[in-house]
C-alpha cells in the first residue's frame, strides 16, 4: 500500500513536470512572436533617445539625430515610416528641441530604462533592447501565473487556464510594445500575489518599491493597497503603525528621488503631476479652452473608448461576480472580495488622476481578478464535492 502511494506521488510529480514544460514552450512561443513581430510603438524613440543620453550624448542635436539613424537602420521600413508621418511623429522627427521636451515624459521609469541600457550594452540593438523587458516580464508573469492557479485549482486546469490567459489579445500586446506596461504588470502581480496568496509584509513591500522606479504612477495604487491593509483586520497578516509609517516615508522617498534626481534637470516640477497635467491632453486643448473643461471633455472621450475597446468594464463585472452573493455590508465580506472590489476602485482613482483606461496599464489587477475568480469558484467545487461524500 505505501508503495503504491509513493509511485502515485511520482506520477502527479511526473505530470506537472510535464504540463510545466510544455506550458513554458507554448509561452516561449509566444515570446519569439513578440520579439520577431514588436509593434514599433513611437514610445520606443523617446526611451532610445533617453538611454543615448545616459551613454554621455548630452547635446540635444546629436541625442535626436542617433536615436533617428539607430531607428532607421533597425526598424523596417514600412514601420518605420509610421513613426514619422502623422503631423505630430513628423513634428518630433524634424526638431530636436520639440523632441527632447517629450522626454521627461518617458524618463520616469527608471528601472525600465536601465533593463534596456543593460540589454544595449551586452549587445542588443537599441531598439529591440527597448523590447526585451517586455518580453522577459511578460514570460515571468506566466511563470507565476501557472504557479498560483495550481496554487488553488488542478494541475491540467491551470495549464489550460494559464495558457487561455497568456494568449489574450490585451496579454500578447504587451510583450510587443517597448513599454514600461509589462514590466510594470509583472512587479504588481507579484505584489498581489504575497498579498492574497503568500502573506508577506517584506515581500509585498519589495514589490511596491521595484513597481515605481518601473512606473512612477505606481505610487497611487501601492500607497492606497498598503493603507487597506493597514486598516483592514481581515488581512492574515498585521501591519503595525511603524510599519505603515515607514512604508509610506519609503514611497515618498521613492517618489521624489525619481522626479529630484530625472525630472527636474527637464526643468519641471519636483512633484511631475502638476506640470504632467499641462501636458497630458490627447485633444490638445488647454490652451483655448478652461484647463476644467478640457479635462471633462478628455475623460469622457477616454470613458468612451475604454467601453469600446477595452475590458474594464468585463473586469469590473468578474470582481462583482467574486463577491456574489453580494452584500452591501463591507464586513461581511472575505479578504479576498474586498481585495477585488479594491482593484477595480484603484483603477476608478487612476482614471480620475489619470484619464487612461488601456487595458495594458491594469494587467495585473485583470490578472488578479481572474484567479480569485477561480481560487472562489475552486473552493465552491471542492466544498461541493465534500458534501455530495
Amino acid at each position: 500500500m505505501k508503495t503504491t502511494h509513493v509511485n502515485v506521488d511520482k506520477v502527479n510529480i511526473l505530470i506537472k513536470g510535464l504540463l510545466l514544460a510544455v506550458y513554458v514552450f507554448f509561452i516561449l512561443l509566444i515570446s519569439l512572436f513578440a520579439f520577431r513581430k514588436p509593434y514599433y510603438n513611437w514610445d520606443m524613440l523617446a526611451y532610445m533617445a533617453i538611454v543615448i543620453k545616459m551613454d554621455h550624448h548630452k547635446d540635444v542635436n546629436q541625442i535626436h539625430s542617433i536615436t533617428y539613424d539607430l531607428a532607421r537602420k533597425n526598424i523596417p521600413p514600412t514601420e518605420y515610416g509610421y513613426l514619422v508621418t502623422s503631423p505630430y511623429r513628423e513634428k518630433m522627427a524634424t526638431s530636436p528641441d520639440d523632441f527632447y521636451a517629450q522626454l521627461s515624459f518617458y524618463a520616469v521609469k527608471p528601472l525600465y530604462i536601465g533593463m534596456i541600457y543593460l540589454f544595449y550594452k551586452i549587445g542588443f540593438s537599441l531598439p529591440i533592447s527597448t523590447l526585451l523587458p517586455s518580453i522577459l516580464s511578460y514570460f515571468l508573469i506566466g511563470l507565476l501565473l501557472f504557479h498560483w492557479l495550481q496554487k488553488c485549482t488542478k494541475p491540467f486546469f491551470a495549464f489550460i487556464a494559464g495558457l487561455l490567459i497568456m494568449f489574450s489579445p490585451f496579454m500578447v500586446s504587451i510583450a510587443r510594445r517597448s513599454t514600461p506596461d509589462s514590466l510594470s504588470s509583472f512587479l504588481l502581480f507579484a505584489a498581489f500575489y504575497f498579498i492574497i496568496e503568500k502573506p508577506s509584509i517584506s515581500w509585498m513591500f519589495l514589490f511596491f518599491i521595484l513597481s515605481i522606479f518601473a512606473r512612477l504612477d505606481n505610487i497611487v495604487t501601492c500607497f492606497i493597497i498598503s493603507s487597506f491593509l493597514f486598516f483592514n483586520s481581515k488581512w492574515q497578516k498585521q501591519i503595525t503603525i511603524w510599519q505603515y509609517m515607514i512604508i509610506l516615508l519609503f514611497f515618498v522617498i521613492c517618489y521624489f528621488s525619481i522626479t529630484f534626481i530625472i525630472v527636474r534637470p527637464f526643468g519641471w516640477n519636483i512633484l511631475y503631476y502638476p506640470t504632467f497635467i499641462q501636458y497630458y491632453n490627447l485633444s490638445h486643448q488647454f490652451h483655448t479652452v478652461s484647463p476644467l473643461k478640457a479635462y471633462f471633455a478628455l475623460s469622457y472621450s477616454q470613458a468612451i473608448t475604454a467601453i469600446v475597446f477595452h475590458n474594464f468594464t468585463l473586469f469590473a463585472f468578474l470582481a462583482l461576480l467574486i463577491t456574489s452573493p453580494f452584500s452591501t455590508l463591507f464586513r461581511n465580506l472575505k479578504f479576498e472580495q474586498l481585495f477585488s472590489l479594491l482593484l477595480i476602485f484603484i483603477i476608478l482613482v487612476r482614471f480620475i488622476l489619470y484619464p487612461d483606461l488601456a487595458d495594458r496599464f491594469y494587467i495585473s489587477f485583470y490578472l488578479s481578478i481572474l484567479v480569485l475568480l477561480v481560487k472562489k469558484y475552486s473552493n465552491g467545487q471542492v466544498i461541493q464535492s465534500v458534501s455530495v461524500r
